[in-house]
């Protein structure tokens, strides 16, 4: 399975985090409101206190923030990590 970092836990983040962990993926989770990780560490991902610490070590990076503003500040603290975006393809 895969090591996932994620950065955003809100309506979206968890239950998409919740069903990561579901499929036993080894998740790395963080969120500017540390609370809103408790659920997701009962249920097994690893919490980082830092968005570096999210993506360090990890095979790719999900973020679901709300902000583009929000996902600059993060990508820079991840140290390397630069957002981009992808699509689905059908």
């Amino acid at each position: 399975m895969a090591k996932i970092g994620f950065l955003g836990l809100g309506e979206m983040g968890t239950p998409m985090c919740a069903r990561l962990l579901g499929a036993g993926h080894e998740l790395v989770v963080w969120n500017r409101s540390v609370e809103r990780t408790a659920r997701l560490a009962e249920k097994g991902a690893a919490v980082a206190a830092t968005p570096a610490n999210a993506a360090a070590g990890r095979d790719f990076l999900i973020t679901m923030l709300a902000t583009r503003r929000r996902s600059s500040r993060c990508s820079s603290e991840a140290r390397g990590w630069r957002p981009r975006s992808c699509r689905a393809r059908s």
